[in-house]
């Protein structure tokens, strides 16, 4: 019992120290970002990774947002109803 108290003060000793340092677990420090990007470089860089026209061929597809118009539109074209699904964000590995 004393000993399980113990290491449960260690280990709030511990996230103490570290909140106290700034250094929470998970979270990079601050010098572990890259610089920034000179000013007379943003242009180039930022024409770099801004995606070509043809990178965008997957927006020009008219997507359907209800599940019912969806049903009814491949209902009277006679064709076959295509679902993408996730969970989460649009940026989420699901």
């Amino acid at each position: 019992m004393v000993r399980a108290k113990l290491g449960m003060a260690a280990w709030i000793g511990i996230a103490l120290g570290l909140a106290a340092s700034g250094q929470e677990s998970g979270r990079p420090a601050l010098k572990d970002f890259p610089p920034e990007i000179p000013a007379n470089q943003f242009d180039v860089t930022h024409a770099m990774i801004l995606p070509r026209a043809d990178e965008w061929k997957w927006n020009k597809i008219p997507w359907l947002t209800c599940l019912l118009e969806a049903r009814q539109q491949a209902a009277r074209q006679g064709k076959p109803l295509f679902i993408w699904a996730s969970a989460g964000g649009p940026l989420a590995f699901s």
